[in-house]
């Protein structure tokens, strides 16, 4: 082992090659080699052809003792090669039963989680699937039931308009054979009668007169109107702001097949929409 301290092989003091060899010359005696550690098998220092049985720390190597004592390792840490692979050998068992810890966490994890996890992301779809469809059932229900009805009205608004209209058309229709009777009734008094029979037939000619002055003026009547706030539903509003308002730029009605419209009157309309979302 290497004196605390120090770092050097047994038997190894701190100083230079120089007062080593000073000293080594006063006594007359060689240096004293370190007492020797296993080293590499087959491997020995190329510099000094010892085996290599101590370790450097700083060097990150296997040295030889006189590259420890006197060489280019001198006064560094230095441990014995075979404490160094002892040490590293502990290190390499505990990393293995890291590893083997850790592999049986995954496989656990493997076998336990994930398959309740795949049931459970099953089941989730399942029931989300599920919540979709019936949803959407209920509510297409309600919108072909709203559409029945809207439709409903809209057909006894068009009959009623036309039946109004109708009987506009007929009350004219006899209105004009009235003026055009009285008319011609006029024009013959005025071309047949002489003045007596013409003065005579004054209060005749006053009453068809009056009569023909009672036929008013045809005026605009709202009844001859296709009345739109008959396809007012709370239920049709909502769904068709939601609609409008979840396309961001308009788009999908400024180019719809159905629905040709200028970016006007998209604005407009999705301002309208915006207010009857709220």
């Amino acid at each position: 082992m290497a004196q605390e301290g120090t770092g050097l092989p047994p038997g190894a003091e701190p100083g230079s090659r120089s007062q080593a060899g000073a000293a080594g010359g006063s006594a007359g005696q060689a240096e004293p080699e370190p007492e020797p550690a296993a080293g590499l098998a087959g491997e020995s220092c190329p510099e000094h052809g010892l085996e290599l049985g101590w370790f450097c720390a700083a060097h990150r190597r296997p040295v030889c003792g006189q590259c420890a004592r006197l060489g280019g390792c001198r006064g560094h840490r230095v441990t014995a090669l075979e404490a160094k692979a002892a040490d590293l050998r502990n290190k390499i068992v505990d990393q293995c039963e890291k590893l083997q810890l850790q592999s049986a966490a995954i496989t656990k994890y493997m076998a336990e989680v994930l398959p309740g996890k795949n049931q459970s992301a099953l089941s989730a779809a399942s029931w989300a699937r599920e919540v979709v469809i019936q949803r959407l059932i209920f509510v297409r229900n309600v919108c072909e039931n709203e559409e029945q009805r809207l439709l409903e009205k809209v057909h006894t608004e068009e009959e009623r308009t036309h039946q109004s209209i109708l009987t506009q058309r007929a009350h004219w229709t006899e209105s004009l054979q009235k003026l055009a009777a009285l008319r011609t009734y006029l024009v013959d008094m005025i071309t047949n009668l002489d003045d007596h029979g013409l003065v005579h037939a004054e209060q005749e000619i006053f009453e068809r007169t009056e009569a023909a002055e009672g036929i008013l003026k045809p005026q605009e009547s709202e009844k001859l109107n296709f009345n739109q706030k008959c396809v007012q539903s709370p239920l049709l509003h909502q769904l068709w702001a939601s609609a409008v308002l979840s396309c961001a730029t308009g788009q999908c009605l400024a180019h719809s097949h159905t629905f040709l419209w200028d970016s006007w009157q998209v604005d407009s309309f999705c301002a309208q929409a915006n207010i009857l979302a709220l």
